[in-house]
């Protein structure tokens, strides 16, 4: 079992306040955690190859490394909200969380992060949103409403549809 699930990590807000989060939430989520090392940077807790931590090290000293490893979850308060990385990566365990397959015309709601419904039987909490059986992102079933957890920069802005998809979506 890898040190990271057995240890705590204490990070400082901006507003001074430290809040202690546990690794083994975001563990959970990953399919072969014992072949990486978890770690908080900011406010996000990443997943990294062990075996290619000492040159990440190394780059790190003599140059500004923007992103490294999978992002799994963004802690706010004492939530640990998980990543769109999390959702793409072949690490991710799958059953960790509910999921829910849409349809054709919901997912592309849920990527122009449009509000989409589901099943009224859809469980509280964050969701795995499918489509055929592939992984979308999340979403937060808060009950009264869904809030798509989509990345804004990432939407689907366009509203074309090729005539040749919209012809094989009537068929």
């Amino acid at each position: 079992v890898n040190n990271a699930s057995k240890r705590l990590s204490t990070i400082t807000k901006k507003n001074k306040r430290k809040t202690t989060i546990s690794f083994s939430t975001g563990e959970e989520w990953l399919t072969s955690s014992d072949n990486y090392h978890i770690s908080v940077k900011g406010t996000f807790l990443t997943a990294f190859p062990q075996n290619y931590e000492g040159e990440l090290r190394i780059l790190e000293q003599t140059l500004q490394v923007v992103k490294s490893g999978t992002a799994i979850g963004e802690i706010k308060g004492k939530d640990l909200i998980p990543q769109q990385a999390l959702a793409m990566s072949c690490l991710f365990r799958q059953d960790t969380f509910p999921a829910e397959d849409v349809s054709y015309k919901q997912a592309l709601a849920y990527l122009r992060k449009e509000s989409i419904s589901l099943n009224k039987g859809t469980p509280l909490g964050y969701v795995l949103i499918k489509y055929k059986g592939v992984p979308l992102g999340f979403i937060k079933n808060i009950g009264s409403r869904l809030n798509n957890l989509y990345p804004s920069e990432w939407r689907i802005r366009s509203r074309y549809l090729p005539e040749e998809l919209s012809i094989m979506l009537n068929d």
